[in-house]
């Protein structure tokens, strides 16, 4: 029997628009460069949005393989921070987000707002509020930061 989610009627075959979060640190967010070009370079008619703090926004700008780039509304520890968030993906009809660096408030926001496809690292807490994960060991520091920003991006490509 083959693979579900390998099957046509995935959604993953009809995505149009993905969200890929890296809403931490600006080094951080540099080292997703190669995760956003593989991603494009896949699927060039993908419309590929970014989530980043205020601080990382002209660098995401500068990014050729980001076609719009969204700041972050609210940080963690403001009230409501995970309604706006939720109400920023309602209204973008996100088909996927693909969470970088996994947090609560991103998870519970995109579970939230009904985006269909949802993958982030299965490490944290954080991991039952995703329909995909991967399982990673950032902790113990064996790969660099973007080869696990890259492996995430390559998993959501195989399940085409």
């Amino acid at each position: 029997m083959p693979n579900s989610s390998a099957l046509p009627n995935n959604p993953i075959f009809r995505l149009k628009k993905i969200l890929v979060a890296r809403n931490d640190k600006l080094g951080d967010f540099m080292l997703a460069y190669p995760s956003f070009a593989m991603l494009k370079e896949n699927l060039p008619s993908v419309h590929v949005t970014a989530l980043v703090p205020r601080y990382t926004a002209d660098m995401a700008k500068c990014c050729p393989w980001i076609d719009e780039v969204l700041i972050d509304p609210i940080s963690e520890a403001e009230k409501g921070g995970i309604w706006a968030l939720t109400t920023l993906f309602k209204q973008k009809k996100f088909d996927a987000i693909i969470v970088l660096f996994s947090t609560t408030r991103v998870g519970l926001a995109a579970w939230l707002a009904g985006v269909p496809y949802r993958l982030a690292p299965a490490t944290k807490v954080a991991q039952v509020l995703f329909n995909r994960t991967v399982v990673q060991r950032r902790s113990e520091s064996i790969q660099p930061e973007h080869t696990y920003n890259s492996d995430l991006i390559k998993h959501f490509l195989r399940e085409r």
